[in-house]
């Protein structure tokens, strides 16, 4: 610690460093984008001699971070509860994309900004704030998450691989297991080569999807008929998954800490620059993908449920693509897209579980092992259902992984709102009190949400049950949902300060921030908490 690197670039990180390497122990830090391969890599963002305004030059030295994030809202999850939601409700449940999406913009502008403000991620602040059991038990929940949408992508790119080869889904599940490797081979290339690699995905997914459009020929009065929200009670399960598909926990985690690998001027302007920038690419690329979750669903809508397939899986949505529409291009590019999202998501997914697991734990891991753990735990659970009940289970099961998700919502939501809003962590750069209000009114409503799910699923599942099973299903429920809202409440009520302040530099007074005084001053904070 008293080594004073501790402006925003990780724990380790000495003014000495021009004096020789950095020990590998002695450089941890969360802000290292590629672990193994490239641990002290960032982006420099060029300075102004003369106050000009937006710029352009500027603009693209930010861009990235938010390309990686979007990237996992184009996961096989989106592809199967998009194409369940079209097939089972036509175009019914359009707007809630919208809403879900504005959601996810607001939570994860509020990620970033935390990471640019604080230097620290959501997991760091979350292991500062709270007791150590607490801090433990949101990693269990945040990796929980991770399984989760690492399930989608297992099932996604073995489907997609099955659309394209004609491999089995059993044997595409084990080769997908693999695909560690793919993304090792191609982080060591730096990390702006792998923001352009997957800007390129993204866009190939995007234009794949808006081919299909073209392709299905949806009715124009229907499709504005879906904007205007509608909700059913049948609808709600597959609207639930909506969101969690839509408004990821892991990816909140790894916002704020992907924007730290731009390296910028620590004075207020640059700082509100650097959030103004974020912002900015964060709502182009989150558009982008709300286009294509709307294409997604708008195809299934004009083909599937127009003739009547309202039972859709993963699988069978190509075929019937191509029966329906007498062209062979649309099945193509659905395989096509499919298994590009695939691969496409595990980038976003294994630097999630990097990040996760170094901020919750301290525990500094490479890229490669932390997505090994995630993996080897999805595999098992994912393999043993495709080969007990056969791939027409893959669509079913990525569906529940995504109302998982949104059950882990609140859990991450929560403590980012409470972060982002706070006077000890953020100073002046705290989100203001509407936007403060709209971050907790949506992170009520997502709690609120997940507890009717839950109420009504138990009442299906109690249906024609004996008495007795009844009310002991009942008795669980009620003791889960206590300690759901529980742990929820504590997270929001919990008061702790620790001692940490924001960056010194604020003040634009840069001869002080490089005081060892005033850098063995912010080590001792650090070292009270």
């Amino acid at each position: 610690l008293l080594s004073g690197g501790v402006w925003g670039r990780g724990w380790g990180h000495s003014m000495a460093e021009a004096q020789g390497p950095v020990p590998r122990h002695a450089r941890y830090s969360c802000t290292a984008l590629l672990g193994e391969g490239l641990p002290d890599e960032k982006v420099k963002v060029p300075e102004d001699e003369e106050d000009v305004g937006f710029s352009w030059k500027k603009m693209f030295a930010f861009v990235g971070p938010a390309i990686i994030v979007a990237i996992g809202f184009t996961d096989p999850g989106n592809f199967a509860t998009d194409i369940a939601a079209g097939a089972r409700f036509g175009y019914m449940l359009l707007w809630l994309l919208v809403v879900a999406t504005g959601v996810a913009l607001v939570m994860q502008y509020l990620a970033a900004r935390l990471g640019i403000v604080t230097g620290r991620d959501l997991a760091q602040q979350c292991r500062d704030t709270y007791p150590r059991y607490v801090a433990l038990l949101l990693w269990g929940l945040a990796e929980i998450a991770i399984i989760a949408s690492d399930m989608t992508e297992i099932l996604g790119t073995a489907v997609g691989l099955k659309l394209v080869t004609g491999l089995p889904i059993v044997w595409g599940v084990v080769v997908t297991s693999f695909d560690t490797l793919l993304f090792l081979g191609i982080q060591r290339f730096g990390v702006r080569k792998l923001e352009a690699f997957v800007g390129l995905l993204l866009v190939t997914i995007f234009g794949c999807y808006v081919a299909e459009v073209a392709i299905s020929k949806p009715d124009a009065g229907d499709l504005f008929v879906g904007f205007i929200p509608t909700l059913s009670r049948s609808s709600l399960y597959l609207s639930i998954s909506i969101l969690g598909a839509v408004v990821m926990p892991h990816n909140l985690y790894l916002h704020s800490a992907l924007v730290q690998s731009r390296e910028f001027g620590r004075s207020e302007k640059s700082t509100r620059e650097a959030i103004l920038f974020n912002f900015v690419e964060t709502s182009v690329s989150l558009f982008i993908t709300l286009v294509v979750s709307l294409c997604i669903m708008i195809v299934a809508a004009a083909v599937f449920y127009v003739h009547g397939k309202h039972d859709i899986t993963l699988e069978d949505a190509p075929v019937l693509l191509e029966d329906l529409l007498q062209t062979r291009a649309a099945s193509i590019l659905f395989g096509f897209a499919l298994l590009v999202a695939g691969q496409a998501s595990t980038i976003g997914g294994t630097y999630a579980g990097q990040f996760v697991m170094e901020g919750f734990l301290e525990i500094p891991l490479p890229a490669w092992l932390s997505r090994l753990f995630t993996r080897a735990v999805a595999i098992v659970p994912t393999l043993v259902t495709t080969i007990i009940v056969g791939g027409s289970a893959a669509t079913d099961l990525i569906v529940l992984s995504q109302v998982i998700l949104s059950l882990q919502l609140p859990f991450a939501v929560i403590p980012l709102v409470k972060f982002a809003s706070s006077p000890s962590k953020m100073e002046r750069f705290r989100i203001g009190t509407k936007l403060t209000a709209l971050a907790w009114c949506l992170s009520f409503l997502i709690v609120g949400i997940n507890l009717w799910l839950g109420v009504e699923r138990v009442f299906e599942w109690v249906v024609g049950m004996p008495r007795v099973v009844a009310i002991a299903i009942w008795t669980l429920s009620g003791v889960f949902g206590a300690l759901y809202v529980a742990l929820a409440g504590y997270l929001l009520l919990h008061n702790h300060y620790d001692g940490t302040h924001v960056f010194p530099r604020m003040d634009g007074n840069e001869e002080e921030a490089d005081d060892p005084r005033m850098q063995l001053c912010s080590c001792l904070h650090l070292y009270r908490s």
